[in-house]
């Protein structure tokens, strides 16, 4: 990604900026590691089950692919929103 962004008219600033967009995907990836781990230690018998402990980091997984599939969803419309809105103001 670095040396495309080198090649590129990009300045620093914007690209710092754009990238910090990216936390919550790389919070999710690893949390979801995370959670794939634990779920393998148990399943393997690495690891015993703790109940309370189990639950809420399965209800927080199903919870974290909800959200992020709300977001999407509610980024797609705005996005195709924005695409009618352009449409409409180009073609007039």
């Amino acid at each position: 990604m670095g040396y495309a962004m080198a090649m590129t008219k990009v300045r620093l600033w914007p690209y710092l900026l754009a990238s910090r967009c990216m936390i919550p995907a790389w919070i999710l990836t690893v949390y979801c590691g995370c959670v794939a781990t634990d779920v393998v230690k148990v399943l393997g018998g690495a690891s015993e089950f703790v109940p309370l402990r189990d639950t809420l980091a399965a209800i927080s997984l199903v919870f974290s692919i909800a959200v992020m599939v709300y977001v999407t969803r509610l980024a797609a419309r705005h996005y195709s929103l924005e695409e009618a809105r352009a449409g409409r103001t180009n073609s007039a």
